[in-house]
């Protein structure tokens, strides 16, 4: 009788038939040792570990000790389960290449134990005489281990990750999983432990319900509803008393001038002076569908003020520039926020700005060596998104205060003493009011913000770029991304072959999730990378799951 004559697939069958047959259940196991003729102090755990564990284990100990009684006996023992189905012809093979030409050597020992059967204290007496005393392998783990990863187990390993991958590839292509990305985003954003400072190339002039209520009592008229016209006029002229580099006024004012108010036409023709339009939404065929702004007749220098957001209302995009929309007053293919920026690098770093439109050259915007990359129809969490125009995913600027550059009310501005607060800087004029005049709010991944203040973060972004080497955000290409989904889903599915009880399963997928979770958390924080965290948390989740539930059907089912 020769082990060696037993091949790997022979094995794998004694496992799972004994695992089937129900002898490998805890309160089993130990007459199962004593019957086959071993020490039930061999097996490591016995009474501990999952029955899996222990038909592995078990077979694992008999042929690593060359016992090819106690594997004969092993055999003859779960026969008597498997008299009928695919599985009795493979067991009595393998009982044919343990008793081919041996039958007297193995009936011997069997008659020796046979009369034992009526006592089992004398059973169990006999038993031990004859047991072989060797240490169990400090090895053993490391074998069981790869005992259970054979080829055969990959594969079929292989095939569940691909399937589930696939699976998970369609539901993201077809936008299913996009809202749940964009929120899991939006939560990484927040979660950032960045402690930025605020620009301190920006100032924004905001016009509280306070700053209208005191225009009011002051008896001011004009056509403005948050800003009227003199205290419009006294603004810009004490702010050019500090020298500012550039006033950027993010009111609206498609209206003429209060004639009572004099020099304010000359003050809002000044060239530092940046107002905003409105390009009307166009349908397919360019029709207009919807209302534009003319900017104001005196400003020479204007761009857009549109904001492009989510199905969510989420502003989480920066549109940059777009194609003029022929007939319309709002002429410009610049936005407000790249506007300012430009001129701003242009006065510091004049002829080595080095600036690329992306309009005109239908390529990535540049300032010299930085590039914005377009965003394309499928980006991190997004799935075929309209990219229209020159857009870039928006990096919020995250400070401890909250506020992106310092703020100063209407009052404030008006009575300011400190020309060190003004001079240099771009200070951006807009509405705070929350309850006087029109809103001008907005949802994004750090909660509410009124326009102006997202005008701000956008001329941050390109200035902190620029400047100071900030980084913008980037994500995976699209093949990376894949394969970055399908190693969670392999890494699942070795966890469940391995362990395959659903406890230890998951307790090693939920620390998984966890590893995931803070590898995509650090890349956004210190990276600025986006990358994909709910596809691979479920490809982890349901590779396992379906692992678990192919080896518990398996063991239901006969062949």
């Amino acid at each position: 009788m020769f082990l060696e004559d037993l091949n790997e697939s022979d094995i794998e069958t004694l496992r799972e038939l004994l695992e089937r047959s129900g002898r490998s259940a805890p309160e089993r196991r130990e007459a199962l040792c004593l019957k086959i003729g071993i020490n039930p102090t061999d097996i490591s755990s016995i009474k501990n570990i999952p029955s899996s564990d222990f038909a592995v284990l078990l077979i694992n100990n008999l042929l690593e000790r060359q016992l090819e009684i106690s594997v004969y006996k092993l055999c003859k023992e779960i026969k008597d389960d498997f008299k009928q189905g695919g599985y009795a012809p493979k067991l009595e093979a393998i009982i044919y290449k343990l008793n081919s030409n041996r039958n007297s050597e193995i009936s011997e020992p069997i008659s020796i134990i046979q009369p034992l059967k009526k006592d089992s204290h004398q059973l169990t007496q006999a038993i031990s005489e004859k047991l072989v005393t060797e240490p169990e392998s400090p090895a053993s783990d490391k074998q069981v281990s790869q005992l259970c990863l054979n080829g055969l187990s990959l594969r079929k390993i292989f095939f569940v990750t691909l399937t589930v991958t696939g699976a998970l590839i369609g539901l993201r292509f077809f936008g299913l999983l996009e809202w749940l990305e964009l929120k899991t985003y939006d939560h990484l954003m927040q979660a950032r432990l960045l402690n930025e400072k605020e620009d301190p190339r920006l100032l924004i002039v905001k016009i509280t319900d306070e700053d209208i209520v005191a225009q009011d009592k002051r008896g001011e008229k004009g056509y403005g509803s948050s800003l009227r016209d003199p205290s419009l006029n006294r603004l810009l002229k004490t702010l050019q008393q500090h020298q500012p580099k550039l006033i950027g006024l993010d009111l609206y004012r498609a209206y003429p001038n209060d004639s009572s108010v004099l020099g304010l036409g000359e003050q809002l023709r000044q060239n530092n002076i940046v107002a905003v339009c409105k390009v009307p939404k166009t349908d397919e065929q360019g029709n207009q569908i919807g209302p534009e702004v003319a900017p104001p007749q005196e400003v020479n220098s204007f761009g857009f003020s549109d904001f492009i957001t989510d199905s969510d209302n989420i502003l989480r995009r920066h549109l940059m520039a777009q194609d003029q929309v022929p007939g319309t007053a709002c002429k410009t293919m610049r936005s407000f926020s790249l506007l300012l920026a430009r001129r701003y690098l242009e006065q510091e770093l004049g002829k080595n700005i080095n600036y690329i439109d992306p309009i005109i050259s239908q390529d990535n915007l540049r300032f010299g060596k930085v590039v914005f990359s377009h965003l394309q129809p499928f980006t991190g969490g997004y799935q075929d998104v309209d990219n229209s125009g020159f857009q870039v995913l928006l990096n919020y600027r995250a400070t401890t205060s909250g506020n992106v550059a310092k703020l100063m009310t209407l009052e404030e501005a008006l009575n300011n003493k400190n020309p060190e607060d003004i001079r240099n800087k771009i200070v951006l004029i807009g509405s705070y009011a929350e309850q006087e005049g029109p809103r001008d709010d907005w949802f994004t991944p750090n909660g509410k913000m009124h326009g102006v203040t997202v005008h701000a973060h956008m001329i941050s972004q390109i200035l902190s770029a620029v400047l100071d080497g900030r980084p913008l955000l980037r994500v995976f290409p699209q093949r990376v991304e894949i394969l970055w989904i399908w190693g969670w889903s392999f890494i699942g599915g070795v966890f469940a072959y391995y362990w395959r009880s659903v406890k230890p399963v998951v307790i090693a997928v939920s620390c998984g999730v966890g590893v995931l979770y803070v590898i995509c958390w650090v890349s956004l924080t210190v990276a600025s990378v986006w990358i994909p965290l709910i596809p691979p948390a479920l490809a982890l989740i349901g590779t396992s799951a379906t692992v678990i539930y192919i080896a518990s059907f398996s063991r239901t089912q006969h062949i």
